[in-house]
């Protein structure tokens, strides 16, 4: 539009994000891309967090032939959520058009990790990937647009990538009618980049709070806990199952390292699969097994131990040449002794106690018989409390600690926060740059501090807030995610910033983030809140928190795990 100098631009419209962002869909619909464009960036500029929005740009991008600004908006909504598998077939065919196949190859792997029945995934994983062994096999580089003489080398163009097929259902988070007009700014104006002005101050400070890479690229293995991480009882927790999958897909390996020795490695292995994860038992390490070794390295061959808790137990026993003895069977065999004297068939030469939901008085009663007659006594872990879907039960330390208290001997324990179960783990899996992920700090992250390594807390297990808040040095996470979608993530690391901060009495303050803050890391607040109670701690200096400054915390822990991107 021409305008004569010195005049003022045109009177700005009154649309807000909404009128915008349904005139620009509905162009889209009718085919006119190109002109859709520009209304549904006027809609992003306005409404930046809204990845409805941000999705139909992206696809008009696309459609309309602007294959690099198409990526930035399909990766930008992968960043938003690691685990959206359309905006990884978005990302894919976004690269592959643009010939970036490496890239393409990554993103379409993990949709199809993801979404494995979606057959229009399958076909252009593979395609893209016999696109690239194609170069290969011709001596051609693998990015780029090839030149007429490549093409006659490789005796073929490159197949072209398949049309971007709109998401079935479509995303919900339209912005909703009415929202505040941004009509003060004129819209030949309108800023369409939604990026962040980088002159801007930014609460995260995400150069010395983030990692440079995704945990799962920073990591060979991770070393996942199962109770409150992968499942509660026979669920799954939320983006736990597409979440391995995808990161599986980008080259991390996972071991399964749980406390719980009630179940077999086979049993485990199976509720994984049934939960849709590609899992075998080789996968699995339970602290029955590393208390298993420990018991084996301790007694002779094949010697009688009693085994106290539920079928992972004795497993874990006769899978390493040991002779099981239940509970029962030594109930029994000391009944029909003539005399007290004890006699092969009631002695024991250790006791190996895991938990098990039927696990009772007389379990109990005879394990501490054994271990108060001279028996080794191991413990594959001692949890207090375990995660059920009915939530938090006894777990096997208050059992142990029955037999403690009645004998005044303590176990020798295998499972987390003690080192065998994670040296087990790693040994197997042969870890060189693994990440430990659990949800409990006594436990999960104790274990991986006493190694040395790094850890992941993940919020959907029994860890609050005032605890995380009050964690001594060996119980601090170095990661800190809503849920496993942190696995997809950068890193984001437990770190002083003007999020949260103590005044001079020590009373933790909160401070008020702008909703896109607040939508791109909702646990931004409660980061920085553990790391400034934790500093002032270790100083020797009070601190001290409000119910609402809890609440407050709690609050953002909640959005964290129903939305965004989980960390």
């Amino acid at each position: 539009m021409s305008q004569t100098p010195g005049s003022q631009p045109p009177a700005p419209s009154q649309g807000d994000a909404y009128d915008w962002f349904v005139r620009g869909r509905a162009l889209y619909e009718d085919g006119s891309a190109a002109a859709a464009v520009e209304l549904l960036g006027r809609a992003l500029a306005a409404e930046p967090q809204a990845r409805s929005i941000r999705e139909v740009l992206a696809r008009a991008l696309f459609d309309a032939g602007r294959y690099l600004d198409a990526t930035d908006e399909f990766e930008a909504l992968v960043a938003q959520a690691p685990d959206d598998h359309y905006a990884h077939f978005g990302a894919g065919l976004a690269n592959w058009r643009l010939s970036h196949f490496t890239a393409a190859a990554e993103h379409l792997a993990i949709a199809v990790a993801m979404r494995p029945q979606r057959k229009e995934y399958l076909r252009a994983r593979d395609q893209v990937r016999a696109t690239i062994q194609a170069r290969v096999d011709a001596g051609l580089p693998i990015e780029g647009v090839l030149s007429m003489t490549d093409t006659t080398a490789l005796e073929r163009r490159d197949p072209s990538p398949p049309d971007l097929l709109p998401r079935e259902p479509a995303l919900p988070d339209v912005p909703a009618p009415g929202l505040s007009p941004l009509a003060s700014t004129p819209l030949d104006h309108v800023q369409l980049d939604p990026r962040p002005d980088p002159t801007s101050p930014d609460l995260s400070t995400p150069g010395a709070g983030l990692t440079a890479a995704a945990l799962c690229r920073s990591h060979d293995v991770a070393l996942l806990d199962l109770d409150g991480v992968v499942y509660r009882g026979p669920h799954a927790v939320p983006h736990a199952v597409q979440c391995i999958a995808a990161a599986a897909a980008q080259g991390l390996r996972v071991a399964y390292v749980t406390n719980n020795a009630s179940r077999t490695a086979v049993e485990v292995a199976q509720h994984l699969r049934d939960l849709g994860l590609a899992a075998h038992a080789d996968d699995v390490v339970t602290s029955a097994q590393a208390a298993a070794a420990l018991i084996r390295d301790r007694v002779p061959a094949a010697a009688r131990v009693l085994a106290v808790g539920g079928p992972g137990v004795p497993a874990a026993l006769e899978a390493v040449g040991l002779t099981v003895v239940r509970p029962h069977e030594l109930a029994a065999a000391a009944s029909q002794a003539v005399t007290g004297a004890a006699n092969g068939a009631s002695t024991v030469a250790a006791v190996l106690m895991g938990y098990g939901p039927g696990v009772g008085w007389a379990d109990l009663a005879e394990a501490a018989y054994a271990v108060a007659g001279g028996a080794l006594f191991v413990a594959s872990n001692t949890d207090l409390t375990v995660p059920t879907d009915r939530g938090v039960a006894p777990g096997n330390g208050t059992l142990v600690a029955a037999v403690a208290t009645a004998t005044g001997r303590d176990p020798i324990v295998a499972g987390k926060p003690f080192a065998p179960l994670l040296e087990q783990s790693m040994a197997r899996t042969d870890a060189r740059s693994p990440l430990v992920v659990g949800d409990r700090l006594d436990t999960d992250i104790e274990a991986a501090t006493r190694l040395g390594l790094p850890s992941l807390l993940v919020l959907t297990g029994v860890t609050d807030v005032p605890e995380l808040l009050a964690a001594p040095a060996q119980h601090r996470p170095t990661y800190v995610a809503a849920d496993l979608r942190g696995l997809l993530a950068r890193g984001r690391l437990v770190s002083e910033s003007p999020a949260a901060q103590l005044a001079e009495g020590g009373a933790l303050q909160l401070a008020e983030l702008d909703d896109s803050t607040a939508a791109a890391d909702p646990l931004l607040r409660l980061r920085a809140a553990a790391a400034a109670c934790w500093a002032a701690a270790d100083q020797g200096r009070a601190v001290t928190w409000s119910e609402s400054a809890v609440a407050a915390l709690a609050a953002d822990v909640e959005r964290a795990l129903s939305g965004g991107s989980g960390h």
